[in-house]
C-alpha cells in the first residue's frame, strides 16, 4: 500500500502546527494543516485501496472543494469524499 508524502499533495498548507489526529470520525481536522489533511488521506488511501497519485489527487481535490466549510469531522469529510467520488470533476491547471 502506498503511503503519499506532502511532496504528493497539490494544494498549499501551513507545515507548523503539530497534528493531534487520533482518527475517530468525530474528531475534526484542520484542513489548513497539512499533518492533518496528510495523515487523514493517507488512513482513507488505506482503508479505501487508492495506490495511485490520480486518485490521491482527486481526493485531496474532493476534501478542498467539496468537505463543508462549517464543519471538519472525519465523519462529514468522509461523507463529503463518497458523494462526489463519481462525479465528473473538472481543475483548471494553474
Amino acid at each position: 500500500m502506498a503511503k503519499f508524502t506532502k511532496h504528493n499533495l497539490t494544494y498549499t498548507y501551513n507545515w507548523n502546527n503539530v497534528s493531534l489526529l487520533t482518527f475517530n470520525d468525530s474528531d475534526f481536522i484542520d484542513t489548513t494543516n497539512g499533518n492533518d489533511v496528510l495523515a487523514f488521506m493517507n488512513r482513507y488511501a488505506q482503508t479505501h485501496h487508492i495506490n495511485s497519485i490520480d486518485a490521491f489527487n482527486r481526493l485531496e481535490y474532493i476534501i478542498h472543494n467539496y468537505a463543508p466549510k462549517n464543519t471538519n469531522s472525519q465523519q462529514d469529510i468522509t461523507a463529503a469524499i463518497t458523494k462526489n467520488w463519481n462525479k465528473q470533476l473538472y481543475r483548471v491547471i494553474e
